[in-house]
């Protein structure tokens, strides 16, 4: 197959994700959540921090439907493609019971020399909210949207080998996936 026309197929199967051409070898999608080595503050978030996991994470699920359930990630997987810049990643969500909050905010960056990623983790009862959900990765320097995804959480019963799996703990950790650490809300 026309390695173009591969990509492009790539690119609508992960759920039409909008992109500028500042990425490359974006793979969107749900995974287990990672074990962390600390937290980082993010006062623009419901919890107050992000947390930094040990290793970055290789979407297990290549989809757009996200089962909502404690244990459970999803997001963006990205390569900055020409230069590294830093980035404002914004996850817009339905509102946290009990929480005034809508949307989570915090900073990060992508580089050239390997893979990074913003993603949302389940780790709270509250932020188990079924819905429409969307990540944005924004452009520090200019406020431009580099890629914008939309995710549908859905009632984990509706996605039950996806929360089976994450069940007994992350099981896509290699000792290549060490090399760019990112960092995760929640």
């Amino acid at each position: 197959m026309n390695p173009c026309l591969l990509a492009a197929l790539i690119v609508f199967l992960a759920g039409a994700a909008s992109a500028a051409p500042a990425l490359t070898d974006v793979q969107i999608g749900v995974f287990c959540k990672l074990p962390s080595e600390g937290q980082s503050a993010a006062p623009g978030t419901t919890a107050g921090y992000i947390w930094d996991p040990v290793a970055l994470p290789q979407i297990r699920w290549p989809q757009t439907t996200v089962p909502a359930s404690i244990g459970i990630s999803f997001g963006i997987v990205a390569r900055a493609k020409e230069k590294s810049f830093e980035v404002e990643v914004r996850v817009s969500h339905p509102e946290f019971p009990g929480k005034d909050r809508l949307q989570e905010i915090w900073t990060g960056s992508f580089s050239t020399i390997g893979a990074s990623a913003s993603v949302y983790s389940f780790d709270y009862p509250y932020e188990v909210v079924p819905g429409d959900w969307r990540i944005e990765i924004i452009a520090q320097d200019n406020g431009e949207v580099i890629l914008s995804q939309d995710f549908i959480v859905l009632p984990a019963e509706d996605l039950p080998e996806i929360v089976d799996a994450c069940a007994s703990g992350p099981l896509q950790m290699t000792a290549a996936s060490v090399i760019a650490p990112f960092r995760s809300p929640g």
